[in-house]
């Protein structure tokens, strides 16, 4: 009997889509087929959702099905929906989704809990998850570790229909123009391709489909749900918003998307008006604001909980099945590994292979590593390939020395950095760039080679750190014979310890230095670092440090101890790269450094996509002893971070101010660090 019901459903359905598409087929012209089919929805996996649907009500009730919809950063109101209708006992028996509420939809689905999702979410940057490119395939934004990460959780494996939850996704298909509902296949490529939003992120192939967003036109896709049932449950993050800054041109290109949108929602709510709707006002919050996911899942909580009249009629199931508590318990172990890999460098492995284009300007080639030889930027286009363990990357451009803007240097130079992750928490590096047509050196090339390995034995994010690192660096210059060559060997552990009150780190270290590649009468020194910042007065701080690098051997002439723009003491007399190895001080520099500044608590956000954020302005004041000279450099220093969607971080950090020395060479001083990247 239960099959005869099931297959008098299916005939109807298909009955419907027959009658609605019966003009098409009759006609002649292709260009009107296409246009009289672009409302019929085409789906997959229909018959297998039913089945799984009747397996849970057993025919005995109507079964609840619940719809998420909502893009970008605000559909993590969706978690706290989804965690306050469990507390009510309130299950659905399947879901129906679009947009980056898919995210969430299909890992609750899956059998993932509300506070799993969430801390998913908050786990570590975008820019572990998501890399930026110039849009040569239709999007600038790739998702090269963030379906590494939903595989870590869920499974290489793992099927759509396979979900501890049935699980409808609605797409829109580029090559049909038909809304394409998805019941299975692959997991993580489905889920990809669910918040595949035009110009961000490139269509995404389906079985023949280029699949984009299917929030651009069914924004909340309640006639799927009413194809299965006619108890649904709404949950929609989205809200009119009445002052539209039309001199932005994103804004009037959202506004532009929600005309349609919204003329859509409006004839589906009028069609079915027997759904409870639960309304979530997240748009105070920015299209990348994922990093805010605990907030915005408080909206959704409460939004539900508003609602919990107008859900009292929604049959209680009480808890989730013993096979979703069981996903949950092995859940946590997959959740913790994934963070576990992100938190070292920041980073999950592509599975895809990746290639992104760009341009950059960056003083060096990992954020990260410490360079001593090397004191330019390049600024000009890139492409980045990302494989596995493996990210490497070519930069030809324009060279710049920005350590000191009063004298700045030029010239063509070509950058070509690789790494490769042995573990998530060993990496090894290396780094070739070539400079020609600088203006002392003409044609005459001159050489950088840099090697390192970075060991990161213990670490929890935000909390401590404790890394190792070796280097060695290389460097020539064919158009002079003084300062020509020159090596630095260094080998050193850091530790960094973070609390809600303070922020201490350390370092300790050992370099060797030669002025030719063979290592002929080397300089030895050891490095020794601490530091502490704490905030006071709400958002003002401050932080002091002491660096000193000593000598180890005999004091002669022939071994100096350098000082490297690297090391933090902003100047116009300190020479720059490999010359440092013939002015130093004879025994020791050390350097002491002070700063008081203010921190702009709030972000800045221009357009949607760019933000301004961790802006700080401060006074800073170094003292260097080199030897039983001492010197000061004091000014202003402002730093911030230029972020792109919230997923590639460009930091920068300005210094202006005064340099007295013992020598009488006083002067102003100048200073610009950076890392652009697009």
């Amino acid at each position: 009997m239960k099959k005869i019901v099931l297959s008098l459903m299916i005939l109807l359905v298909s009955l419907s889509s027959i009658f609605s598409s019966q003009l098409a087929v009759n006609s002649e012209d292709k260009y009107l087929q296409e246009i009289l089919l672009s409302d019929v929805p085409v789906t997959y996996g229909d018959e297998l959702f039913r089945e799984r649907i009747f397996e849970r009500t057993k025919g005995e009730r109507d079964p609840i099905g619940l719809v998420l919809a909502g893009g970008s950063a605000k559909a993590c109101a969706q978690i706290g929906v989804l965690r306050y209708l469990e507390e009510e006992g309130i299950v659905p028996d399947f879901i129906v989704t679009s947009s980056m509420s898919s995210i969430v939809g299909m890992l609750y689905a899956a059998g993932l809990s509300p506070d799993q999702i969430e801390e998913l979410f908050l786990a570590g940057e975008l820019s572990a998850l998501f890399s930026l490119t110039v849009p040569v395939e239709g999007g600038m934004v790739v998702p090269t570790g963030f379906k590494a990460l939903i595989e870590d959780v869920v499974g290489s494996d793992m099927k759509v229909e396979d979900a501890e939850i049935p699980i409808m996704i609605v797409s829109s298909d580029l090559v049909t123009k038909r809304e394409i509902r998805i019941a299975e296949g692959d997991f993580a490529d489905v889920l990809m391709s669910s918040f595949a939003l035009p110009v961000y992120f490139a269509p995404y192939e389906y079985r023949g489909h280029l699949l984009i967003d299917g929030g651009l036109v069914s924004h909340s896709p309640i006639d799927a749900a009413y194809e299965y049932t006619d108890t649904v449950i709404l949950s929609t993050v989205f809200a009119a918003v009445d002052d539209i800054k039309l001199g932005n041109p994103i804004s009037v290109l959202k506004a532009s998307l929600d005309v349609a949108k919204k003329q859509n929602v409006a004839s589906d709510y009028r069609e079915h008006n027997n759904f409870v709707w639960i309304e979530s006002n997240a748009e105070d919050y920015s299209l990348a604001a994922f990093d805010k996911a605990d907030e915005i899942s408080k909206i959704g909580y409460e939004s539900a909980k508003a609602l919990n009249s107008e859900l009292a009629d929604i049959y209680r199931l009480g808890t989730v099945s013993e096979a979703v508590a069981d996903k949950r318990l092995s859940s946590d172990l997959a959740i913790d590994k994934a963070i576990a890999n992100m938190r070292y460098f920041d980073r999950l492995d592509a599975i895809d292979p990746a290639i992104l284009l760009g341009a950059s300007l960056s003083t060096t080639g990992f954020d990260d590593a410490v360079y001593y030889l090397k004191n330019s930027s390049i600024a000009g286009p890139y492409l980045n390939v990302m494989h596995g363990a493996f990210d490497g990357s070519v930069r030809l451009g324009y060279g710049l020395d920005f350590y000191n803007l009063q004298a700045p240097t030029g010239s063509l130079a070509l950058d070509v950095d690789a790494a490769y992750y042995l573990l998530k928490n060993l990496r090894m590096t290396a780094d070739i760039n070539v400079d020609v047509f600088s203006k002392n050196a003409g044609i005459m090339p001159t050489l950088f080679g840099r090697q390192g390995i970075d060991y990161i034995p213990v670490s929890k994010l935000g909390e401590y750190e404790l890394s190792l690192h070796q280097s060695l660096e290389l460097y020539k210059n064919f158009a002079i014979k003084d300062y020509s060559s020159a090596l630095v060997l260094a080998i050193g552990a850091d530790a960094t310890v973070n609390t809600e009150n303070f922020t201490v780190h350390g370092g300790l270290g050992y370099m060797l230095t030669a002025k030719d590649f063979n290592g002929a009468n080397p300089g030895n020194f050891i490095n020794v670092e601490i530091g502490a910042g704490a905030p006071f007065m709400g958002s003002c701080f401050f932080e002091v440090g002491i660096s000193s690098r000593i000598k180890l051997d005999n004091h002669s002439d022939n071994n100096r101890v350098p000082l490297f723009m690297s090391d933090g003491y902003t100047s116009t007399t300190v020479k720059s790269g490999p010359e440092t190895l013939y002015v130093g001080a004879k025994y020791h520099n050390t350097i002491l450094s002070l700063f008081a500044g203010y921190d702009f608590r709030n972000d800045w956000e221009l357009g949607s996509i760019l933000k301004l954020e961790d802006t700080r302005f401060g006074i800073y004041a170094d003292g260097i002893l080199s030897d039983l000279k001492f010197g000061v450099s004091t000014g202003f220093d402002i730093s911030s971070s230029i972020s792109i969607m919230g997923i590639e971080e460009m930091p920068f950090s300005l210094r202006l101010g005064y340099e007295y020395t013992p020598e009488g060479r006083n002067a102003f001083v100048s200073s610009l660090v950076l890392s652009a990247n697009y």
